[in-house]
């Protein structure tokens, strides 16, 4: 594995790369050092470095992405870091991608995070000192200027340094593969914050706003589809076009409740098995159903499956950790509620379908 060039060594939020199972420090940034409260760590295993984490949930992450191969990422994920002498709480925003070398071959991980404590801290104390008249309105203006300034500017830093990256022609391939790692974790963060958005507007804000105009589902369906697969090539989408499925929607709000449902079944399809994709014509109504093979959901988690920040697993292989805020589904409710449709889920030990129902023409009020 090779290390960097100047380029990834001058990216604005910590970076560090990490090699075999004991997870050795073969490269890491100057904000990292910083941030870590750490120096001269190349060549120290991760647990030599921060013994204070040692028995701690990120080295449980860190195996589980280099025993499996499935990057991991957290919105907030607290760390109870030494720094100045003292152990203090930090909370990250951070990702860890598996790094492979040509012949597939698992070599090591790559590190990539966003320190958000300070905003997580005023997010916490803002709830207890609010009274109750204006709690509602405050914490509304508050969460989306915190997603909104404090992590969109950073966050657009690393797309645009990594887009930067992958267009310099000096780059060896295993460097343009940490390039392109590092710009689908901005990606992955990117759509936490836009999911973040979607709650504060569909729970405080009176629903999430809609602009319909005459579309074809089947086109949507397919775009996004291949949009997926291209993302996640290792992963099969069977995508079935049932009948005539135009409607009066709002396109890009369709397709972020396609992508959404695609991407829950994917995150908990047993593993190799194809995520089926159906847009159905069925009367006044179109219908899309997202089905995954797998353990049927617990009868204790069927009724509340669509409520935000639930992070069920729906009881299949618990070890894995599951990624994003809980709020896909709670969004794919909102924007078929606002279209005037209807969700439901059915689940049995051989498959689970999750559906949305929505109306071909606006409801009349």
């Amino acid at each position: 594995m090779k290390p960097p060039d100047a380029i990834l060594r001058q990216m604005p939020v910590p970076v560090a790369m990490f090699k075999g199972p004991d997870h050795v420090y073969e490269f890491a940034n100057r904000l990292h050092d910083e941030v870590m409260g750490r120096s001269n760590v190349i060549g120290k295993t991760f647990r030599e470095v921060y013994p204070e984490l040692v028995g701690t949930p990120i080295l449980e992450a860190f195996d589980h992405v280099y025993r499996t191969g499935e990057p991991f990422s957290a919105d907030e994920f607290s760390l109870p870091l030494v720094r100045g002498g003292k152990k203090k709480e930090a909370i990250f925003k951070f990702s860890i991608e598996p790094l492979r070398n040509d012949a597939g071959v698992m070599e090591g991980l790559l590190t990539v995070g966003i320190e958000v404590t300070e905003q997580v801290l005023a997010r916490w104390d803002l709830g207890a000192a609010l009274n109750a008249e204006k709690r509602t309105e405050t914490l509304r203006e508050r969460l989306l200027g915190i997603v909104g300034h404090d992590l969109r500017n950073p966050l657009s830093t690393i797309t645009v340094s990594a887009h930067m990256m992958l267009k310099q022609e000096s780059l060896t391939a295993q460097q343009t593969k940490i390039a392109r790692r590092i710009l689908n974790s901005a990606e992955r963060m990117a759509r936490m914050i836009s999911e973040i958005l979607d709650f504060a507007q569909g729970r405080l804000g009176g629903g999430i706003p809609i602009t319909r105009a005459l579309v074809n589902l089947h086109d949507i369906a397919t775009q996004s589809a291949d949009e997926l697969g291209a993302v996640y090539p290792d992963r099969t989408i069977v995508l079935s076009l049932e009948g005539d499925a135009k409607g009066h929607w709002d396109a890009d709000r369709m397709s972020q409740v396609i992508v959404n449902l695609v991407l829950n079944a994917m995150q908990h399809a047993a593993p190799g098995t194809p995520v089926e994709l159906t847009v159905r014509a069925d009367g006044d109504d179109v219908v899309i159903d997202a089905t995954h093979t797998g353990p049927a959901i617990s009868s204790e988690i069927l009724p509340i499956i669509w409520d935000p920040f639930l992070r069920a697993n729906e009881g299949q292989n618990a070890a894995r950790p599951l990624r994003g805020l809980g709020l896909a589904l709670y969004i794919v409710e909102q924007i078929v509620r606002s279209h005037g449709g209807t969700v439901n889920t059915r689940s049995d030990d051989a498959s689970t379908t999750f559906t949305a129902r929505l109306p071909r023409t606006e409801p009349q009020p």
